[in-house]
């Protein structure tokens, strides 16, 4: 009779650890070993150029942590590739904005291939790659995931929120190029790991 009631108190604790690891829960968040909290050493020298891929204003709340972590920076959203020239990393802030695109009267392609154009000129000059993702559920429009898609594959470090890889898109493809990458819980959290890639 114990031994059956035991069994009846066992089956459902064991239900409800394997829903908390196959969601995106604090206990799953560390499933994935190739997530790290930060960079264990630096993989990037200033000077950085801050650009945008896609308009999204966040690129400004990121010119403002590289400003207060006394990176020194350009802060340049729709940066081309002679922006370039004596900058030894590109941060590619990520999120689609169409309202942003039509005020500065781009379009989804143009800035798309300007994206395409950056990251060919940083491969073939050895600048280091550093993309970051702070939208949440709401931000990933088929736009900002064709531009993670794109841009992730060629970052040498990836930061975003646990909310903006809550499918995991960010995490997999991150781990299917052995790309490092932190997740954070809100934005106020991204200065350590920001931090890591050059200190």
């Amino acid at each position: 009779m114990i031994m059956r009631i035991r069994k009846l108190l066992i089956l459902p604790i064991l239900v409800v650890l394997l829903y908390l690891i196959s969601t995106n829960s604090p206990l799953s968040r560390n499933v994935n070993a190739h997530v790290v909290p930060s960079l264990p050493r630096p993989i990037a020298e200033e000077t950085i150029l801050v650009t945008s891929a896609g308009q999204s204003t966040d690129t400004y709340i990121i010119k403002d942590i590289s400003n207060k972590l006394m990176i020194h920076n350009f802060f340049m959203p729709q940066a081309e590739n002679e922006d370039l020239e004596d900058i030894n990393t590109i941060v590619f802030v990520i999120g689609y904005s169409p309202l942003s695109e039509k005020v500065n009267q781009l379009s989804f392609e143009t800035e798309s291939k300007r994206i395409e154009s950056l990251l060919n000129y940083a491969s073939k000059n050895e600048v280091t790659v550093i993309s970051v993702f702070i939208g949440g559920k709401q931000r990933r429009a088929a736009e900002t995931d064709e531009m993670l898609g794109n841009i992730i594959p060629k970052s040498h470090y990836v930061i975003s929120t646990f909310e903006g890889d809550f499918d995991h898109f960010i995490s997999e493809t991150a781990r299917q190029n052995d790309i490092p990458l932190t997740l954070v819980d809100n934005i106020t959290d991204i200065s350590e790991p920001y931090a890591s890639a050059f200190r």
